[in-house]
């Protein structure tokens, strides 16, 4: 069992190297550092191990986590342009400057200056280096039925979090606009702008801001009912069953990379962990241990930055190509029939919709020493989750919205597409078919960590009590997705 357990993990380990994400201009990233079944597996294993017939068989354990990644430049190419971990933005006149439009965006685009083409001089790179921080607390509460059903096992999962993410945008070299004397970093900040002209007048981002965020709350309740049908001195192998309550904080989409304290879908999973001892002599063993969650997750409603699939359109009477995946459409500025003034695409393309993030799997391999009430950990973690699938849930106009054309003038309700639009005739309207769902949906991540952790168990008195601490590296991976960086933890536990 165990050789095929770690076989298992090894195959999943060099699928998901082979398949990693190679995803740019984001909208939504859902990664975490700090894994929490880790933290909560060192030295438990040991308490819930331990029978003892004159108690009721229940242990509990408080398990204090803190983790934080250090890839800033890996994660970057999330956010960034093909493969980069910055967005140049380009002074002048969108009329001829679509080419470069993968890796540069056309100032013209995110702040309107109507009429001549020289007045924007607005220009710059955003530079991102990400970084995420996670702390909180951990409770795992574990009772054994055996003085009714021999083997029959419940396990409850209660975690508490508190994550910050800080895309940390910089942008070294802000040229103001020549009007208004607008920076970069305010329109993506979401800043309100005073615009002097009032043909240039537009709303602030409301949602898809470059700031900082951080949420605490509940993560997902789990449970578990399981069986350990066999259960020896030497060896042990059970298996159970799991159902994930959706109290977790989904993502503030306020916030281009929104914290949130869990997936918050309903899901239900499988699991096994078995045991076999390797050495043991007076009070000393090596143990060899293993287990595997598979778990997964309903579709459930959500809000997500949806940006551009692609843009068609025509300016100045000259047919252009499409443009395949924008750089930072979210900013672009819109107009809406019939209603003056522009607005970023973010504050109405921030929608409802229904978020499957499927299947995952949690798997560990360990040896733990033992050496009278001491406790050695030694493992290996793998955390894999398959590439969410977003779909729209609310209604969308095909002919509300579109891009501003530079000779809109915003004293005038917008409206007609060759003069208003950016793209002329009936291609000048955002529809759904232009908006990028996959680009808000957090792709195939696959993460690899080591971990050690120590710990004592107390048999002096009538109830054992447990104290452990422990260190944990997470493997880089080719993903861009994913996260790498470490984390550490404290424990405490006690058995009745």
């Amino acid at each position: 069992m165990n050789r095929n357990l770690k076989g298992l993990l090894i195959a999943l380990a060099v699928y998901g190297t082979a398949f990693a994400s190679t995803d740019n201009n984001k909208t939504h990233l859902n990664v975490r550092i700090d894994r929490d079944s880790v933290p909560a597996y060192t030295t438990f294993h040991k308490m819930v191990a331990d029978k003892d017939e004159d108690r009721l068989g229940g242990s509990v354990e408080a398990t204090g986590h803190y983790g934080r990644s250090v890839n800033a430049s890996h994660l970057a190419k999330s956010f960034g342009a093909d493969g980069t971990g910055s967005i140049n933005v380009i002074a002048g006149p969108m009329t001829a400057r679509f080419t470069p439009i993968r890796t540069d965006v056309v100032s013209d685009l995110i702040l309107h200056v109507q009429g001549g083409s020289n007045k924007n001089a607005l220009a710059g790179v955003l530079n991102f280096a990400p970084k995420q921080t996670v702390y909180g607390l951990r409770l795992d509460y574990f009772q054994s039925f055996d003085k009714w059903v021999d083997g029959l096992f419940l396990h409850v999962i209660l975690p508490f979090e508190h994550m910050t993410n800080d895309i940390n945008m910089t942008i070294p070299t802000d040229t103001e606009a020549s009007e208004d004397s607008v920076k970069l970093k305010d329109l993506f900040t979401g800043k309100a702008i005073t615009r002097t002209a009032p043909e240039n007048v537009h709303t602030a981002l409301k949602y898809a801001k470059m700031n900082n965020n951080s949420e605490t709350g509940l993560g997902d309740i789990e449970a578990r009912i399981g069986w350990n049908f066999l259960d020896g001195k030497k060896y042990h192998a059970g298996i159970h069953a799991a159902v994930v309550f959706p109290t977790g904080d989904e993502a503030n989409e306020e916030f281009l990379w929104g914290a949130q304290t869990g997936d918050s879908k309903w899901g239900i999973g499988l699991g096994t962990d078995a045991s076999a001892l390797l050495w043991e002599e007076d009070e000393q063993s090596l143990t060899l241990l293993g287990c595997l969650q598979y778990k997964y997750l309903f579709e459930g409603d959500e809000k997500r930055n949806i940006g551009f699939k692609e843009l068609r359109y025509t300016d100045d009477g000259t047919a252009r190509d499409i443009v395949v995946n924008p750089i930072a459409s979210l900013y672009y500025q819109v107009g809406e029939v019939g209603v003056k003034g522009l607005q970023p695409l973010a504050n109405v393309s921030t929608l409802d919709v229904d978020v499957k993030p499927g299947s995952q799997i949690d798997g560990t391999v360990s040896l733990a020493y033992t050496n009278g009430g001491f406790t050695l950990d030694l493992g290996y973690n793998l955390f894999w989750k398959e590439a969410e699938s977003v779909t729209l849930s609310s209604a969308w106009n095909d002919e509300k919205y579109g891009v501003a054309r530079k000779l809109y003038d915003a004293t005038a309700a917008f409206g007609a597409a060759g003069a208003d639009t950016l793209a002329e005739n009936t291609t000048g309207w955002i529809k759904k078919a232009d908006l990028d769902f996959d680009g808000a949906a957090t792709s195939s991540i696959i993460k690899h960590k080591v971990f050690t952790g120590v710990g004592y168990v107390a048999k002096t008195w009538e109830y054992p009590v447990m104290a452990g601490a422990g260190i944990a590296y997470e493997l880089p991976s080719s993903n861009r997705n994913a996260t790498e960086g470490y984390s550490f933890w404290v424990k405490l536990g006690a058995s009745f």
